[in-house]
């Protein structure tokens, strides 16, 4: 599995090192920004850097989702693949996990940088709505935070197993360039639309069959909440699905690269 880790990191290195430079550079430059203007009230100066600072966070994320991507399509065209007698499952346990390790990170470089983003740089009381709405997130501890970085995780592991079944399947069924990437976008619609499905069934069983609140890390609705991951209207029956899903869909794609597709 170090193999496979330091195999990745040397072909992505140079996209990795890319990333979180410009996310932290972008990020400082707004913090400096921020604060060199703590002593002239702008209405609304602090909120919109702070929506431009998670804007930036949500672009680095998708560019590591791109990253794990063009990574898998690397190994499916990789000769290792056929000559080596390590499964597809393990090349993709691999990559997942880089990619997540490096979200995760950047998730809570984020976490860091979003604190200092929030505080309040003018000496009165102001009524700044996504200043203080953010501010208050950390009061809940960082044990939370720890825990919200974990399931933003867990979402965008899905989210990768998702993409490279879909991907597999494309090239399965031996479809022209051309068209693949349409073919792509179309399934990953359609899975999600079934997803979010499934998940809005889920959610009306432990609403109306067994309620789950007031628990713990669990609010009135049944839902997480959980800091930075509180509002994602996520249950308990949804967290275990999404990680049944998961593996799943980690398994199957394993299994049709192994004994179906000619790599």
């Amino acid at each position: 599995m170090s193999q496979l880790f330091r195999y990745l990191f040397n072909c992505n290195k140079k996209k990795i090192a890319i990333i979180y430079f410009g996310f932290i550079t972008i990020s400082l430059i707004l913090l400096f920004n921020m604060k060199g203007v703590s002593g002239v009230r702008i209405s609304g100066r602090q909120d919109i850097i702070i929506i431009i600072f998670l804007i930036v966070l949500c672009i680095s994320g998708f560019a590591i989702l791109l990253t794990g991507i063009s990574s898998f399509r690397k190994m499916l065209k990789n000769s290792m693949l056929r000559y080596t007698s390590i499964s597809a499952q393990k090349y993709i346990c691999a990559n997942i996990l880089f990619c997540v390790l490096l979200f995760m990170i950047l998730l809570g470089i984020g976490i860091i940088f979003l604190y200092y983003f929030s505080l309040n740089i003018y000496k009165e009381k102001t009524d700044l709505g996504v200043q203080q709405a953010i501010h208050s997130l950390y009061d809940y501890g960082i044990l939370q935070h720890m825990i919200s970085i974990c399931l933003w995780g867990l979402d965008f592991v899905n989210m990768l197993v998702s993409v490279y079944l879909i991907i597999v399947i494309v090239k399965l069924l031996n479809i022209k360039s051309s068209m693949s990437k349409v073919i792509c976008v179309v399934l990953f619609i359609a899975f999600s639309a079934f997803y979010l499905g499934v998940m809005y069934i889920f959610q009306q069983i432990e609403k109306y069959v067994f309620a789950i609140n007031n628990i713990g890390f669990i609010d009135q609705n049944g839902f997480l909440n959980i800091s930075f991951y509180s509002g994602t209207e996520i249950t308990v029956l949804n967290l275990c699905f999404n990680c049944l899903l998961t593996i799943i869909l980690l398994i199957v794609t394993g299994r049709i690269i192994d004994k179906k597709l000619e790599v």
